[in-house]
Parts: C-alpha cells; structure tokens; sequence
C-alpha cells in the first residue's frame, strides 16, 4: 500500500449531506486503504485536520471522508467547499478493523519490528488467525458511523451478517440508515430524544439484542463514554471487540507524541487508532480523560 506523508491533491467530484451535521465528500482517486484507517486533510493556509475514511471504492475510483461540521476548520470542509475543488490528502495512517479474523493491523509490516507495543500486535494478529466470523455488531456513535459505514460494505461483501448501530442525539443526526439497509444490513438506531428509532442509548439496543443472540465479534467508533459502555458490555459477553480510540493528532505517522496514551506510550496514529476493547479497558485514560492540543487534560 502506498503512503503519501506528502499531501496530494485530490478533486472533489461530488458533495452528499447524510445529517444536518455530516457532509460527505467524494474525491476522485483511491488509496487503497483498509476500513478504520484515517486521512489528514489539508486546507491550504487554513489546517489539516484527521478524518475517517467512509469509503474507498477503487473500482469506482471514490474516497468518502464523511465530516462533522463541528469546528472553524471542519465548517470549511462542510461548507465552503464546491464540486471542482482540490483538497490535499495525506496517508492513509493507522491501524483497521479486521474481518475473517486477522487482529488489528496497520498498512506496515509490525511482524518483524523491535517496537514491545507493535511485537503485541502481531502477537494478536497469530492469536485471532483462526477465527472465522460470520455475525458482527458495528456500534457508531454520531460521525461515528462514517467509518463503521466502510468495514459494513467490506463485511458484507465476505457474506459476514451485518447488525448496524446508529447513536445520536436526535432524529436530524442520523445517517446511513437507508443506505445500510441496502446492502443488507440490520439497522437499529437510538436517539436519545425519541425522535426517531428507539428512545435512549444505542447501547442499551446492543445489550438487548446480544441477550437474545450473540455475534462474533464487536466493532465501535464514537464518543468514547460510549465506546466504554461498548467494550464493557463486550467483555462482560466474553466477545472480542475493536474499538476506534480519538486524541488529538498533529502529525498522523508516529513523530510528534501528541497522541499517546499516558503510560503505556501507545501511538494512537501509529498503533491505532483501532485497538482491541481489551487494550483500551486496560488504558487509564479511556472513558476517564483526554488530552488538549496543549497537553492538558480534560474528563469526560
């Protein structure tokens, strides 16, 4: 897989609104990456901002970055931009999700590495070579959702069974549900106001439902009280689960720091952003606390 660490520009051939929050824009081009890896996103003079890949479709020759309009730079995405207009891209960085039982893994070879975090990688990678998965759960939790929409189409087209999980706030939020029944998924959604699918949280759904039957395996990305909520309930259920863990990043290969969780050392760029719930459990920081740009903590 090639990596760009230089931004390259890629035209923007279409603009889709999926929530009154989330804009997708579909780039001409691909980069051959894997559901769960991440992008920097380079407006020039302005800043460069991770982003979640939602789909890249060689065949077609789209990348998806689906964007929450949440900040100065990411209201530029959402709305300044026009069909026409080039963005500078670089990566694709980070750790996957797995499907057909391989762990975790990033674009690069950690099999032969001296790094202890990523020799407990391909450790995992061994452990988990022989599983066979044949009915997930995806959990996503407002943007969430984007790159669970990316490991749903890769699930499906293996014939692996889909439960997809959409969490928001309220009905205007929502996103995906059509188009994940589509390809045949099962659909359940929360809002936490009523407005649409079931009244309360996205996890509440999940716990139901894995009372009734269980899946193979747990996959989560959103705001991280509820990725804790997720990767309790899978530990409790004895299921593995990968999660998509958020800090803030700067550089997005491994270099600056700015990304690591506090004692541990782990590179959420480089030795994640995707780890099992496990790892995350283990971490002090998860569902706890977070780091600024400055470095300084913030709970949740």
């Amino acid at each position: 897989m090639k990596v760009y660490d230089i931004p390259k520009d890629f035209k923007i051939k279409e603009i889709v609104r999926n929530s009154s929050q989330v804009v997708t824009l579909i780039f001409e081009g691909t980069l051959n990456s894997i559901p769960g890896q991440f992008v920097m996103l380079w407006l020039p003079e302005v800043d460069e901002k991770p982003i979640s890949i939602s789909l890249d479709d060689p065949e077609k020759n789209e990348i998806h970055l689906s964007i929450a309009d949440i900040g100065p730079v990411t209201h530029k995405f959402c709305e300044e931009m026009k069909v026409g207009d080039s963005l500078g891209m670089r990566g694709p960085y980070g750790t996957s999700f797995s499907l057909s039982g391989e762990a975790a893994r990033s674009s690069e070879s950690v099999t032969t590495s001296s790094d202890p975090v990523q020799q407990s990688h391909a450790v995992q990678d061994s452990e988990q070579a022989g599983m066979t998965l044949q009915h997930v759960a995806m959990i996503g939790g407002g943007c969430g959702c984007a790159p669970m929409r990316y490991l749903a189409y890769e699930a499906r087209k293996k014939g692996v069974e889909v439960d997809y999980y959409i969490g928001v706030r309220t009905k205007d939020l929502v996103m995906f549900e059509e188009e994940m029944t589509s390809i045949g998924c099962n659909v359940f959604v929360s809002t936490d106001d009523g407005t649409h699918g079931e009244k309360g949280f996205i996890t509440q759904q999940l716990e139901k439902n894995l009372a009734a039957k269980k899946v193979d395996k747990i996959y989560t990305c959103g705001p991280e009280m509820m990725m804790k909520v997720v990767a309790d309930i899978a530990q409790k259920n004895e299921i593995p689960a990968e999660i998509s863990m958020e800090r803030y990043m700067k550089c997005g290969f491994g270099i600056c720091g700015q990304c690591c969780l506090d004692d541990s050392g782990l590179r959420l760029c480089k030795e994640g952003p995707v780890i099992t719930g496990e790892r995350a459990l283990q971490s002090k920081e998860f569902g706890n606390y977070h780091r600024d740009k400055m470095g300084i903590k913030h709970s949740f």
